[in-house]
C-alpha cells in the first residue's frame, strides 16, 4: 500500500505519450524532464498576433518623429503644428497610454508624452520628455 495522498488529481502526460502520473506540484503537466522537452520540442507552437509587429513599428516610428520635433523645440518648448508631424508620418491614433492633466489629455509613447494645442484655425502638439 504504496498510494500517494497527494490532493492533486492524476493527469495525463501533455507531451503525447499518454502516461498517467501523480503531479507533484500544481502547475506540473509533464512527467518528467525529458518529456518536458520532447513537449516543447515538438508541439505545436503559439501563433503570434500578426498585428502586434506592426503596432509596434508605429509606436517606434512614432516616437522617433517625437524625438526629431523635440531636439528641433525653439524657446525651450517643443510645439511643433500637427501637420508637420503628420507629413513625418506620425500616426495620431496609435499610443501607449493617456492621461488627463490640467484640463488636457496627454498621450504617451515610449519616451515622450504629446497633447493637442489649438490656436485660430492651427493644431500644434506640445512634446514633453517622459522622465
Amino acid at each position: 500500500m504504496n498510494k500517494s495522498i497527494s490532493p492533486l488529481k492524476k493527469r495525463i502526460c501533455k507531451c503525447g505519450c499518454e502516461i498517467e502520473f501523480q503531479p507533484r506540484r500544481k502547475d506540473q503537466i509533464y512527467f518528467d524532464t525529458i518529456h518536458a522537452n520532447h513537449g516543447y520540442n515538438h508541439g505545436k507552437r503559439k501563433e503570434r498576433d500578426p498585428n502586434s509587429s506592426t503596432v509596434i513599428k508605429h509606436i517606434r516610428k512614432n516616437d522617433s518623429i517625437l524625438r526629431f520635433f523635440y531636439e528641433q523645440k525653439v524657446g525651450g518648448e517643443a510645439k511643433p503644428r500637427l501637420s508637420s508631424l503628420k507629413d513625418a508620418g506620425f500616426n495620431s491614433a496609435i499610443s501607449v497610454g493617456n492621461m488627463e492633466k490640467d484640463g488636457r489629455r496627454y498621450y504617451f509613447m515610449y519616451n515622450y508624452k504629446y497633447c493637442f494645442l489649438s490656436t485660430e484655425n492651427k493644431e500644434y502638439v506640445k512634446i514633453e520628455k517622459v522622465k
